[in-house]
């Protein structure tokens, strides 16, 4: 009996340690598999920048070198960089993104036009002086969301009718090429998840027909009039890039957590039957 009782400690004791082992090998698993979705991300900036010049500021993640201006000035206040007048502020990529067939990148940025744009205000993506694309404001007169595949083979710009004067919007981007290395750049408003996002309609949608296409750096310019800009997000799934999912787990992550918890509840329920018993 007295040997019966020593044989079922060690079973217990092994088993515990076996499926404890299990659980946290499912835990360290979700935890891999947590970093290695957060690598989506290309690159961050928030400008948590002293007020002042734009110039020489070097923070965010995923960036080669701080910013510098090629014409005009830029600033920063409150977490925010301002274009004004003609003005153009630069900043290079820690590695130049290329996009091929059947691949595709996102941007997320919030913008706001602070003094009447009667030409163009935005974002652009270069490769090395070449403009290759552009989203914010790309037209003359009032000031409407759109994009303008610069550089490119294309459609011409594209531009909803919503007028966003003086409205802080949140601008989602897409740069994505087809099977068939048909390019399209496609631009949504203010989505708040990514199920919005799916069923939102774009407000603009622009094409180009190069393939490969390669960006190094991202632009921020004005042509006239200032615009602010925050937030900006650059990943390869939206994701990445919505500001209010960035910070949610992966379902992966969540399924490994919950499997590494299962496996503690199952090694105390066979522990309190052991002793039961």
């Amino acid at each position: 009996m007295e040997e019966q009782q020593i044989m079922r400690r060690k079973f217990t004791s092994t088993t515990a340690l076996k499926a404890g082992g299990f659980s946290g090998l499912m835990i360290i698993f979700g935890l891999m598999l947590s970093n290695r979705m957060e690598a989506a991300l290309i690159a961050d900036e928030n400008f948590e920048y002293a007020a002042g010049s734009l110039a020489s500021d070097n923070g965010g993640i995923g960036w080669n070198g701080a910013w510098y201006t090629s014409y005009g000035s830029a600033s920063v206040n409150n977490q925010q960089a301002m274009v004004s007048g003609t003005s153009a502020a630069f900043r290079l990529l820690a590695t130049p993104v290329t996009l091929t067939p059947n691949t595709q990148v996102w941007f997320s940025f919030t913008a706001q036009e602070i003094s009447p744009v009667s030409t163009y205000a935005g974002l652009s993506v270069f490769l090395g002086t070449g403009e290759r694309g552009f989203a914010g404001d790309p037209n003359s007169g009032p000031t409407t969301w759109g994009l303008q595949p610069t550089g490119l083979s294309n459609s011409g710009p594209q531009v909803n009718s919503k007028d966003a004067a003086n409205v802080k919007s949140l601008l989602i981007e897409r740069y994505s090429i087809a099977a068939d290395g048909t390019g399209t750049m496609t631009l949504w408003l203010d989505p708040t998840s990514i199920s919005q996002l799916i069923n939102q309609d774009a407000v603009a949608v622009g094409t180009f027909v190069q393939s490969p296409m390669t960006f190094d750096r991202i632009r921020l310019a004005s042509g006239s009039g200032a615009m602010n800009f925050s937030d900006i997000r650059i990943g390869t799934t939206a994701a990445d890039v919505l500001p209010n999912v960035a910070s949610v787990p992966e379902p992966g992550v969540g399924i490994m957590l919950g499997l590494g918890m299962l496996g503690v509840v199952a090694v105390r329920c066979y522990q309190n039957r052991s002793v039961a018993s």
